[in-house]
């Protein structure tokens, strides 16, 4: 390597260094490559400067030391295996704002449920899990079989050992030592913990060396044909998102195998029973449904393990927002999700994705049900960012929501876990209401939010009129609703058309999408109060609609 230029460089250097010594471990198994590495992970933290970065050093030589049995780490935590399911476990007595993690080892072995504790994140060596608090439950008449209970979490399934220690055995198989499960290691009767814990949820998800999704819950693994309602979530879409890569472990009873549609999707067996298989092809394969297995061009199997047909609109959202990581219209993505997802505390609709926006909110200021108060912070500070409203038309299908008007209306949680909206036909999924979600919106405005959630923006705008559908004038169009409009010369008109955008379909392997020319978005606006408007309805014109004299630019305040 070339002379270092500056602390940084050097630092990166060693950092690097102690990888490739980590890496030869994992391949040969040498105790001495491990113990270079920690010396060059040692040397970082005597030249680091930055008090963040030589804590999170810390917990990395802490992480790689229990590599080598060497426990430097505090033990908040430690039940014989045997004794696990006898009382509720709890950390209540560790010190809060701290980062915990379960011993995979320990479990794996039967030797105890270990719970360790470090001062920050390390970076890399932990696998989290991302699940359903209630999924399938508990399985009956299963005589022998052990669930523990967690203190606080009285809302949650029963955690079924067996498939903890499939969790723990998963990330052994990545040379990974530790995993984070949110039930144990976040204190469940400490506020004070609980919202230290969730403006670090993002980084938890984000630096983690790869996250287990277990979509049925922890009580017993969904087979790969049950759609389960992991998609539903609100928390896991930061949890599906924010992981360098993840793998998604259920039931199979098959080994080994290959299944085949568009592309090949590799099962392995991870134990008696149990399956892994990388996430993202997995949710590929959902949304076509079914799969033959390569072995056997005759046999099909149903693969709807992350959602079924009545999921679609999830299924597309989400694969949109994989798709675009890292590009413009991310968050287009992200706020089309979310919407469609529940959470027991509405708040945490906020909370679960501001991290992926790139915004850290304080939720100690927000009641468990303020999410208009937290979905305007959330704005907010995206604007103040110099970031676009990519929240704009994200579901129009869903109407105007009326606490927020540059939202669809905020849809309930179904029985069933799914999120539901009412219409004049009574109340249907959202799956069925959104079909068009395979899109983003390029350009949207940029501006600034009040507090009592009025969104300034500049833009084109033009004076338009609701005509009857019989009607025949130039320059007229439908909106969403099925309403048709035309536009006016410059007037007094209270109504008010504003181009927010282009829609921008964009192309997948599984799920493609044709060319539409009606892809400039406008939003439909109604005057209020003076110079203040409100959200009626949303159209997608032409461009030819949005070019003429009629078109004006104009700043305004939307609710």
């Amino acid at each position: 390597m070339s002379p270092p230029d500056s602390v940084a460089d050097r630092l990166v250097e060693l950092q690097t260094l102690s990888q490739l010594f980590e890496s030869r471990f994992e391949r040969d198994g040498n105790d001495d490559d491990l113990r270079h590495a920690v010396t060059h992970l040692g040397s970082a933290l005597a030249e680091c400067k930055n008090a963040e970065e030589s804590e999170s050093l810390r917990s990395s030589i802490a992480a790689l030391k229990l590599r080598l049995n060497e426990v430097v780490v505090p033990t908040v935590l430690e039940i014989p295996f045997d004794q696990v399911s006898d009382e509720p476990v709890s950390i209540a007595h560790a010190q809060p704002c701290k980062m915990r993690f379960i011993h995979c080892r320990s479990l794996a072995d039967r030797r105890s449920l270990r719970v360790l504790e470090f001062a920050s994140i390390p970076p890399g060596r932990y696998v989290p899990l991302s699940y359903v608090w209630k999924g399938l439950g508990a399985p009956a008449g299963q005589p022998g079989s052990s669930f523990m209970t967690i203190r606080g979490a009285g809302d949650a399934d029963p955690i079924s050992v067996s498939v903890l220690r499939l969790c723990c055995t998963a990330a052994l198989r990545h040379h990974v030592e530790l995993l984070w499960l949110d039930g144990l290691c976040i204190q469940q009767e400490s506020p004070a913990d609980k919202n230290w814990q969730i403006q670090r949820m993002y980084d938890v998800y984000r630096l983690s060396a790869l996250c287990l999704i277990v979509p049925g819950g922890l009580a017993q693994l969904a087979p790969l044909g049950t759609p389960t309602a992991w998609i539903h979530r609100a928390w896991t879409l930061q949890e599906a998102v924010a992981p360098p890569r993840s793998e998604c472990l259920f039931a199979w009873d098959e080994g080994d195998t290959m299944l085949q549609a568009h592309f090949t999707l590799i099962l392995r067996e991870i134990g008696p029973g149990a399956a892994i298989a990388e996430y993202e092809w997995l949710l590929q394969m959902c949304l076509l449904g079914r799969a033959g297995f390569q072995s056997d061009s005759d046999r099909k199997t149903d693969v709807r393990l992350l959602g079924g047909e009545q999921d679609q609109f999830q299924l597309r959202a989400l694969v949109g927002a994989h798709d675009l990581v890292g590009k413009e219209g991310l968050a287009n993505a992200i706020w089309r999700s979310s919407i469609s997802r529940a959470a027991s505390r509405p708040a945490d609709k906020v909370f679960s994705t501001m991290g992926v926006l790139g915004v850290t909110l304080d939720p100690s200021q927000f009641a468990p049900d303020d999410w208009r108060g937290a979905t305007i912070a959330l704005m907010q500070a995206l604007l103040n960012q110099g970031k676009h409203a990519e929240w704009l038309c994200i579901a129009p299908e869903l109407g105007v929501s009326g606490e927020i008007g540059t939202l669809p209306a905020l849809p309930d949680t179904g029985p069933d876990g799914r999120a539901v909206a009412d219409t004049p036909q009574g109340r249907r999924s959202v799956s069925e209401l959104v079909h068009d979600s395979w899109w983003m919106l390029e350009n949207a405005p940029q501006g600034s939010m009040s507090d009592d959630g009025y969104l300034e923006f500049h833009t084109r705008m033009a004076c338009i009129q609701e005509v009857d559908s019989n009607s025949d004038c130039e320059r007229s169009f439908s909106s969403v609703t099925g309403k048709d409009w035309k536009l006016l010369p410059k007037s007094d008109e209270k109504v008010l058309a504003a181009f927010i955008g282009r829609k921008s379909a964009y192309l997948n392997a599984t799920y493609g999408s044709f060319y539409n020319p009606a892809n400039r978005v406008l939003m439909l606006l109604e005057e209020a109060a003076l110079g203040k408007y409100r959200v009626v309805d949303y159209a997608f014109v032409e461009e030819q609609i949005i070019k003429g004299d009629q078109w004006q630019g104009k700043t305004v305040e939307v609710r």
